[in-house]
């Protein structure tokens, strides 16, 4: 920047000058994300488990791999509820259908 504006040096002064009047405080907020909007007034961690297990059963998988995808589905969902993301998947799920 000093290269820049070499020809007009109190550019650069009054940068600082205008630097050291600035203060932000930037909060730190709960993340707020709209709601899914299910017609049965149901929780929206139970809905998708509902839709991905019945998901899963229409696949009509040998048991071995069911089994291990049910292992592995139980833990996403774990984690999804954990975060507190349901609605967020099931509105993505929204746009992709």
């Amino acid at each position: 920047m000093l290269n820049l504006f070499s020809d007009i040096p109190e550019v650069l002064y009054n940068s600082v000058q205008i630097a050291k009047r600035c203060n932000l405080i930037i909060k730190k907020r709960k993340l707020i994300l709209p709601i899914f909007n299910i017609k049965k007034k149901i929780d929206s961690n139970k809905y998708i488990k509902k839709l991905v297990f019945n998901n899963l059963n229409k696949l009509k998988l040998k048991r071995k791999i069911f089994d291990k995808y049910l292992l592995r589905l139980n833990k996403e969902l774990y984690v999804i509820k954990k975060v507190n993301l349901s609605n967020y998947f099931l509105i993505v799920m929204e746009f992709v259908k």
